[in-house]
C-alpha cells in the first residue's frame, strides 16, 4: 500500500573505490611487498572474507604507512563487518593523510545516519561535497535527514541538488513528492509523482494515489 508518509529510502550504501591498477603490478621478488599484500587483500575483499582482508591490508600498511587507501580499504572491511568503531577509526586515519577522498567521508556519514548521529552526518556528507561535487548520493542523503526531522525546505534544496546532478534519480522525485503532499502543494506533488513514473512506470501504487488526488483535489 502506497504511504506518502514515509521516504522512499532513507539512506544509500556505502561507497566503494578501487586501488590504480599501476598499484597492483605484479612483482618478480619472492618476497611479498605491499602491492602483494593489496592484491591479496583486494582478492579475499571480493570473496567477502573480511578479517582475512584488512589483515592483509594492515600488513600492506606496514609497509607503506603513507597510503591513504590502505587505511580506507582496512575502514570498509570493518564498515562490511559493522564492527563500526574500528570502521570510522580509520576511515578517519584515512582522511588525515587525503582531505579528498570522498569516499571516506561519505561512508563516515552513512556510519552516523545509522548511529541516529544525524548532525555529524550532514558534516561528513558536506564534507564528501568539498571533494566530490558531482556526489548526488550525498545530497540525498542530506535530504533525507532533513525530511525525517521535518526541515521541508531544507530537504527540498538538497533533493534538487540531487536532481540538478542526475535527473534520472526515482527516489528524489518520489521524496519531493512526499513533502510537497504533506505540505497540501498538491499540484506540485503530483507533478514529481509524475516524473518519479517516468523513470518507474511499473510502479501501480503511485498511479492509483495520483488519480486519488487528481480526484480529491477536483472535488
Amino acid at each position: 500500500m502506497f504511504n506518502p508518509n514515509k521516504t522512499a529510502i532513507t539512506l544509500i550504501c556505502c561507497l566503494f573505490i578501487s586501488f590504480n591498477q599501476a598499484i597492483l603490478a605484479q612483482h618478480s621478488s619472492d618476497n611479498f611487498n605491499s602491492e602483494d599484500f593489496i592484491k591479496e587483500g583486494l582478492e579475499f575483499y571480493n570473496q567477502k572474507n573480511f578479517d582475512i582482508a584488512i589483515n592483509s591490508f594492515q600488513q600492506a600498511y606496514l609497509l607503506d604507512s603513507k597510503n591513504s587507501m590502505l587505511l580506507y580499504y582496512i575502514a570498509k572491511g570493518y564498515d562490511n563487518l559493522e564492527n563500526y568503531k574500528n570502521a570510522i577509526y580509520y576511515y578517519k586515519k584515512a582522511i588525515d593523510l587525503n582531505k579528498d577522498l570522498y569516499a571516506a567521508w561519505y561512508n563516515l556519514g552513512i556510519i552516523y545516519v545509522k548511529q541516529n548521529r544525524y548532525k555529524d552526518a550532514i558534516n561528513f556528507f558536506e564534507g564528501a561535497l568539498k571533494s566530490n561535487k558531482k556526489l548526488y548520493q550525498a545530497y540525498y542523503n542530506i535530504a533525507n535527514i532533513y525530511f525525517e526531522q521535518k526541515k521541508y525546505q531544507a530537504a527540498i534544496d538538497n533533493y534538487l541538488n540531487a536532481i540538478k546532478i542526475n535527473p534520472d534519480y526515482p527516489e528524489a522525485y518520489y521524496n519531493l513528492a512526499c513533502i510537497y503532499e504533506q505540505t497540501d502543494q498538491i499540484h506540485k506533488a503530483i507533478k514529481h509523482f509524475e516524473k518519479y513514473l517516468l523513470l518507474k512506470p511499473d510502479d501501480s501504487s503511485v498511479k492509483e494515489h495520483i488519480e486519488l488526488m487528481q480526484s480529491n483535489s477536483k472535488g
